[in-house]
């Protein structure tokens, strides 16, 4: 994990985005309990043909 080099601007910055996602802004296939969820690995923003390819976490 990159966590510890990442600037607190940086985190902050993504904070709200962090937040709506773990507040159920995941797609149904993804499983917040993951164990090897990793919140800075984020999957890009949801499009009307995303459902045309394959997930984020298959690539």
């Amino acid at each position: 994990s990159m966590g510890e080099d990442i600037p607190a601007e940086i985190i902050e910055q993504f904070l709200p985005e962090l937040e709506a996602r773990m507040a159920g802004g995941f797609d149904d296939e993804i499983e917040a309990e993951n164990e090897e969820f990793d919140p800075f690995f984020l999957p890009p923003p949801r499009r009307k043909s995303s459902k045309k390819r394959k997930p984020w976490y298959q690539l």
